[in-house]
């Protein structure tokens, strides 16, 4: 009897690894998890943090429950639940999933699946498989004890008792208090999700008055220490016509009432409305009342300054997410956006809340923080605690910042294209905060751990100052650029425009990040957000790429496929053979040519070839 062999001829493309990252391709990847084309560790940690299915193979998503269960071991010590699921413009499903120990939530854990056309596409998140913990021994009044003689306010919004009549009101919920409540949780120690221990804890909202705070904090329900603080405050249907102090003459939407005959800055046209309040230089949002006009001409005038700048400015911000992203409002259910001008007296910073924006008036020459772009990127902060809820301290919250500064300027470019576009934050006040195109010349970097990059505790670990690197990663994306970096690495990236460039940057945190992503995970998931949305191998997916090499993020483009296959067998003593042959180059591939070895070839993705006669064929 003739034997018949195949010898399976692979092409290997040389990949660039990055620091304390591994990538598996093709076969690597397949023989890990069945079907897989990508997966992608980080260094400590269990898990894979990225898996990309080979095309139309992936997890039915019917299916996705037992499919945890076998491949994470879901039925035993943890389990997920399903926080959220979204459809988007390109057809994916996007499931957001949060883990639990023992029934208990573990803060920041999340895994996301993507599916299209039934099947899960890709996965991605921070999951701890073997988890090490203990019971909560301490009570919830115990843990709240150690919050508050942490925090040491000199009043809190609960003991306010117009606070809380204004919350009742304004969340329509006449049992709503500001007074915290504990959750029981886990948190990763130290926030390292290389380690498997966790540490049970308590999870209060605090918002404290004075002076102004307002944070998730996370108490030990073992020692009653304070080990974690998730800042929530983060700084800086009539048509009317409104004289604005930066914009100009703007047509704004406003609420007539026909008994009173007066108009007022509300509106309900834009989801659940707009609404912006007039806080009289005090900072108790109980005292804050309407902004009402005889007539629907809202001139400058000292009452009306810098109001019309706010309402006008989440107008904007609602329909530029609507408009460009199809997103209503932040929470893409219609979230409303209010807004409260003349915060406190000399008050010179503007906050989101997390619920609501505030404005000061200033102080001395120092003009307001209600310009159209500052609107824009603390408004903004509201859509990042809505999706990728990214930590505000160190690496995750300079990411935070980034987009806020990323989308205040995109706001910006789309409501006022013919403006000079400057690419600062805050130009229109008279002295800009940061400088994307140049964030040296405010002392921020424009290069991942080079010149200027904040180390330590202060600013949260630099949240403001290290946005620079992705800040200017967006500018180059955009714009285009060459020069050489704090590395000595030279540059160059082709730019592809604010539409192509923001489309990257929403969907990078809409659908991938995670609370502890950090300057790696942003840079890998914009590059599959290009690839989503414009092709691998695209020259979107190129310049993407490349601005991340010139900010210090990873390697430049190399045009290339990973070349990887595999074959239902290689030996037949029996002809005529039916062979299939099996692609598993990573989806940059988008062409196919087959060589058999006997004289026959195929363009197919997955061909089957039948062998006819015997002997040893080389198949590429």
């Amino acid at each position: 009897m003739k034997k018949f062999t195949l010898l399976l001829s692979i092409g290997l493309f040389f990949t660039f690894m990055l620091k304390a990252e591994e990538i598996l391709r093709g076969a690597k990847a397949n023989q890990k998890i069945e079907n897989a084309e990508l997966i992608r560790y980080k260094e400590g940690v269990g898990a894979p943090v990225f898996i990309r299915f080979q095309k139309d193979k992936g997890p039915l998503a019917s299916h996705l429950s037992a499919w945890l269960d076998q491949h994470y071991g879901t039925n035993g010590s943890f389990t997920f639940t399903t926080i959220i699921e979204e459809e988007d413009q390109k057809g994916f499903t996007h499931i957001k999933m949060q883990q639990l120990v023992g029934g208990i939530v573990v803060e920041h854990a999340i895994l996301k699946a993507h599916v299209l056309n039934g099947r899960v596409h890709s996965m991605n998140g921070y999951v701890l498989v073997d988890p090490v913990f203990t019971s909560h021994l301490l009570s919830e009044a115990q843990s709240l004890e150690g919050a508050l003689n942490k925090i040491r306010a000199s009043s809190y919004k609960w003991e306010i008792a117009g606070e809380e009549q204004h919350l009742k009101m304004m969340t329509n919920n006449p049992n709503a208090s500001y007074y915290p409540v504990g959750e029981k949780v886990f948190l990763p120690a130290a926030m390292d999700f290389t380690s498997q221990k966790l540490i049970p804890c308590y999870k209060f909202d605090i918002y404290a008055h004075e002076p102004i705070y307002r944070a998730d904090v996370y108490v030990s329900a073992i020692t009653g220490e304070v080990v974690f603080e998730d800042m929530t405050i983060k700084h800086v249907d009539s048509m009317g016509t409104a004289v604005t102090s930066f914009s100009g003459t703007q047509s704004i939407t406003t609420n007539y009432n026909s008994v009173s005959g007066t108009f007022s800055l509300s509106e309900t046209g834009r989801g659940n409305g707009i609404r912006t309040y007039d806080m009289l230089n005090t900072t108790n949002t109980n005292n804050a009342v309407s902004f009402s006009n005889t007539t629907n001409f809202w001139k400058d005038t000292l009452r009306y300054r810098y109001a019309t700048d706010a309402h006008w400015g989440a107008e904007m911000v609602y329909d530029y997410y609507m408009t460009v992203h199809n997103r209503n409002s932040l929470d893409n259910n219609g979230f409303a956006l209010i807004s409260y001008v003349h915060y406190g007296s000399g008050y010179n910073n503007a906050f989101w809340n997390g619920t609501a924006m505030h404005y000061g008036d200033g102080s001395g020459s120092s003009l307001p923080y209600t310009t159209l772009d500052i609107c824009g990127h603390e408004v903004s902060h509201g859509l990042t605690s809505n999706t990728a809820d990214l930590v505000y301290q160190y690496e995750p919250g300079a990411l935070n910042e980034s987009f806020s500064d990323i989308f205040g300027c995109a706001i910006e470019i789309s409501v006022k294209p013919n403006a000079v576009k400057n690419w600062l934050m805050g130009e229109d006040r008279g002295n800009h905060i940061r400088n994307m195109g140049n964030p040296n010349q405010k002392a921020d970097p424009d290069t991942y751990l080079g010149t200027y990059w904040a180390t330590g505790t202060a600013d949260n670990g630099g949240v403001h100052t290290n946005s620079g690197v992705q800040n200017y990663w967006f500018y180059l994306l955009t714009l285009g650029g060459s020069g050489t970096n704090d590395n000595n690495d030279v540059f160059s990236v082709a730019g592809l425009g604010v539409a192509k460039s923001e489309a990257i940057a929403f969907r990078n945190l809409t659908v991938y990040l995670t609370p502890s992503s950090d300057y790696s995970d942003a840079r890998f998931y914009s590059i599959e957000s290009a690839i989503d949305l414009f092709g691998p191998c695209s020259p979107e997916m190129e310049s993407t790429e490349n601005a991340w090499y010139a900010v210090g993020v990873g390697p430049a483009y190399t045009p290339g496929v990973v070349s990887d296959f595999s074959a239902t067998r290689t030996e037949a003593c029996v002809l005529p053979a039916e062979i299939g042959f099996i692609n598993l180059c990573n989806n940059n591939a988008q062409t196919f040519i087959w060589d058999f070895g006997d004289g026959q070839t195929s363009t197919a993705e997955n061909p089957v070839h039948i062998y006819r006669t015997p002997g040893t064929y080389t198949v590429k």
